[in-house]
């Protein structure tokens, strides 16, 4: 793929070909982005036994608001379980690339960064209370992510397709994480109870495309770490 430096420092900074799901959400550090339920759906499909992976590439984080608000984000974070390994904010990653290139990270990184992750990923959620025509959608959908929207945003219907499920279109999962006219009131039976359905749900839809899976096999057992250590290192011993 060519990637870019900081793209290979982030995914052996975490081990990311080990994971079975990797996702990103590229975002600024806002309450309406809700980057808080896709923390928690990650988390709950870590307790469903898969090995995760959740880069936020977040920007414009250099502000004490959106610190605050990203120290928030990783208490939520350790309340499912999620690692320092298991989710990623890029704003505060130590890069040697960006040391070397007097790149300010916090401010986001490189869009070459975002494409490159995008492409290793293979999910994409977009929780947001308002979308109009959604660019890092786009750019996920083109990497051939599963897309999981927002089902209560209703100009991504017009994206996504119209539901053939109770969860899902042809193209699309559609999640209910409230919106700006559809507000969440609360969760039935229970916050707890929605999210690890939901995240069931949602490791169902990985296991049935075909491609994906396809994809994470290669990912799994094509990199250099795996052939080195399951195929090669045995030879030396």
């Amino acid at each position: 793929f060519r990637l870019h430096p900081l793209t290979i420092e982030l995914l052996r900074h975490v081990s990311a070909f080990d994971a079975d799901t990797i996702c990103v959400y590229p975002t600024r550090m806002t309450p309406p982005k809700q980057p808080d339920k896709l923390i928690k759906l990650i988390g709950y499909m870590k307790r469903l036994g898969q090995s995760v992976r959740l880069f936020i590439c977040n920007s414009y984080s250099n502000a004490d608001e959106e610190k605050r608000y990203m120290e928030e984000l990783k208490d939520v974070a350790r309340g499912v379980d999620l690692s320092e390994v298991d989710l990623v904010f890029t704003s505060t990653f130590e890069s040697k690339w960006c040391s070397d290139n007097k790149y300010n990270i916090e401010l986001g990184v490189p869009r070459d960064v975002v494409l490159d992750l995008m492409r290793i990923g293979d999910l994409f959620v977009l929780p947001s209370v308002s979308e109009a025509c959604s660019i890092i959608m786009l750019e996920a959908a083109a990497s051939k992510n599963l897309m999981v929207l927002n089902d209560d945003v209703f100009t991504l219907h017009e994206f996504g397709g119209q539901r053939g499920s109770q969860l899902a279109s042809e193209r699309a999962a559609f999640f209910s994480f409230g919106s700006l006219t559809r507000p969440l009131v609360s969760y039935n039976p229970s916050e707890e109870a929605w999210f690890s359905d939901h995240a069931r749900a949602l490791i169902e839809l990985q296991l049935q495309d075909r491609a994906l899976q396809f994809f994470k096999h290669v990912r799994k057992r094509h990199n250099p770490d795996w052939v080195y250590l399951n195929q090669l290192a045995p030879l030396f011993r």
